[in-house]
This record gives structure tokens, sequence and C-alpha cells, in this order.
């Protein structure tokens, strides 16, 4: 499997980076030791880990270090445990447990599991088949499930067989009881597009909870922000498809952003490229789009629709976007054309088009 993610610099967390003005007067020092601002009691205490192959890093601005450190690691601890909470690839999940158990009884889910597939089932049925919750075993065809069985594509009846098992119409929840259940032995859960903007929306109210007034949490290619700095928007840079770098800067205050690409998890075959970003409908990877760009006020609904806006392209992922009032995006097709829905234009400078 050939898989291409840009070696981290400082501050650079996968589709995005914070910079300029608002944050070059402090920087983080080695082990997430603070570092003040010149003239100024606030430090920025910064930490990063990687969580289940993917790279976190939290960022507060405080006057109390030794707080701040601890605020730092408590949210970094969250992630993790929510990562772990809604893999699939783990076998004691709410999510492993009603995978296992599909074709078979109800499963107990706890209450967070139980709002992550009410949210997932949410924009499944509003996103015109952009989205699904029941895509575990299209994931599994193509080797995209983390098994040994990556960088192959899968045959025709494969593709037919999996795709199959993908109706999110036949997924059970049952609030009351507190229970979830998969009727066809096969069928599989994915949060993919849920579990990153869920984890990074519990370290930001963490934080909340903790009184930071000034913070950026990245979860690979989500990135949160609150407040800005200096009483200024966070600037942050998007990844270039298609090279090292950003091509073009959002300004970010109490946002989420999140980014869905054909670079984050793909193999090559026959000198195509076959990315993760499935299209629920026709059980093959998403056409037509390299990258979209997802502004929203909470990170789980940035992750989500970003997916959903990728699979359904250009036009219809846009018309998507601006039917949700707040939401805005931008988009990166396959012929590099950039196009930032009406509600962003003021707040997205493209400093550079898009590498070929």
């Amino acid at each position: 499997m050939s898989s291409r993610r840009w070696p981290l610099a400082p501050g650079l967390a996968a589709a995005f980076v914070a910079f300029g003005p608002a944050v070059a007067p402090a920087v983080a020092g080695e082990g997430g030791a603070p570092v003040r601002s010149p003239g100024s009691r606030a430090v920025v205490v910064a930490a990063a880990r990687r969580v289940m192959e993917m790279p976190v890093e939290v960022k507060v601005f405080a006057e109390d270090d030794g707080l701040a450190r601890d605020s730092v690691a408590a949210a970094l601890d969250d992630i993790a445990r929510t990562m772990a909470m809604f893999s699939e690839r783990q076998a004691d999940s709410g999510i492993g447990r009603l995978n296992r158990g599909a074709g078979g009884d109800v499963v107990k889910i706890d209450a967070e599991t139980l709002m992550v597939l009410k949210t997932g089932l949410a924009v499944a049925g509003s996103s015109a088949g952009g989205f699904a919750l029941t895509t575990g075993a299209l994931l599994k065809a193509w080797g995209f499930d983390g098994g040994a069985r990556q960088g192959a594509v899968p045959g025709a009846e494969q593709i037919a067989a999996a795709l199959g098992l993908v109706d999110d119409r036949k997924l059970v929840v049952d609030d009351h009881a507190m229970t979830a259940r998969l009727p066809v032995a096969g069928m599989a859960i994915s949060a993919r597009g849920l579990l990153k903007g869920y984890a990074l929306d519990r370290a930001l109210a963490l934080l909340r909870g903790r009184g930071y007034r000034s913070a950026l949490v990245f979860v690979d290619g989500d990135v949160g922000a609150i407040g800005g700095r200096d009483d200024r928007p966070w600037q942050v840079g998007i990844q270039d498809p298609r090279a090292k770098g950003y091509f073009a800067v959002v300004a970010l205050k109490d946002r989420a952003a999140a980014t869905a690409g054909d670079y984050q998890s793909y193999f090559e075959a026959g000198g195509e490229r076959y990315h993760d970003l499935l299209d629920p409908r026709t059980g093959r990877p998403a056409r037509g789009i390299r990258s979209v760009t997802v502004i929203a006020g909470d990170a789980i609904t940035a992750d989500a629709l970003a997916r959903a806006a990728f699979v359904l392209g250009a036009e219809a992922g846009m018309e998507l976007v601006q039917s949700r009032p707040g939401i805005e995006a931008v988009f990166v097709d396959s012929g590099n054309q950039v196009t930032v829905s009406d509600g962003l234009k003021a707040a997205v400078r493209v400093v550079r088009p898009p590498s070929e």
C-alpha cells in the first residue's frame, strides 16, 4: 500500500497549520514546556502525540504554566480514550461489540455511543446518499479497515456483496433501552467521518470547562479553535492536496474545521489512486474531488459533512453545505479548481493555486 502523510513540523497537524501574527509570539518548547511571549504574562503550552496512528496536538494560552500543562495532558488523554472507545478495530468498544453481534440480538450501548450513532444517522438521512454509517464491510473489501489486506482493488462481485451490507435504514437504535442492533450478519458500522470530530469536540469542551479562552486542538485532519489570539481569529492554513504546505488560509474563531481528502489514506494500482472516501451508493472511491474543508460550529458536524460533500462532488456537495445555516466549505476538485462557499469568501485567502 502506498500512502502519503507529510512529516509533521512543529505546529502542523495533517490538514491544518495555525500560523502568522496570531501565534508567532510564542511557541512550545521541548516536551510541552511553556515559552513566554515577549512582554506578556501569557504562555503557550503545547503537547503532541500519536493516537491510533494519527497526529494529535493541543495548544493553550494561559498565565498558569502548571495548570496549563495538566489541562493539555488531560485533553490529550481524553482524545485517546474517545478514539479507542469508538474504534471499530477495538473488539471491546461499543461499535466493535455491535459489529461482532451483527445478525444476532440487540447490544447494550452507552450514552456516548448512542449520541454518535444518532448523529451519524441524522447526517446520513439528509446527505442524499453521501454519508453512511454501515460502510464497515465496504471498507474491509477495499482493505481500509486496518487489516492485512491493503493495496488491492476488489472484484466487482466482492464490491457488490459488500455494498449489499450498506443500509443505515436497517440499523435499529433504541433510545429508551440504550441498545442497538445490526440485523444482518456481516453488516458493520464505521465511525469514520464522526470519530475525530467527536474526540476533538470533547477536548474543546474540557478546555472550555477549565476556563481557557484561547486554545487550538488538532486531531489528524480536524482542528478546533477556542477564541482567537489577541482578539483576532486564528489564521489556519488548508493543506495542498498534492504537495507539502498549504494553499489557502482561513480565519477561525470559536469554530471547527475538518478536511476530507483523497491524499489522506489511499493506495495506487494501475496508475490510479484508490482512497478510503468510498461512495455508499457505488461501493467505489468517490471521484471528482481532491479535498473538501468544512467549517462548522462543532467538529463532529464538520467531520461528517466534509466526508458527505466529498462523496457528493463539487456541485451537489456545495448545495448540501449551503443548505445548512452556519456551515461553510472550500472545495478543490480534480481539475484543481478552488470553490469557496458564499459565506466564507471574506474569511478565506488563496495564497497560491493547489499543486497539480
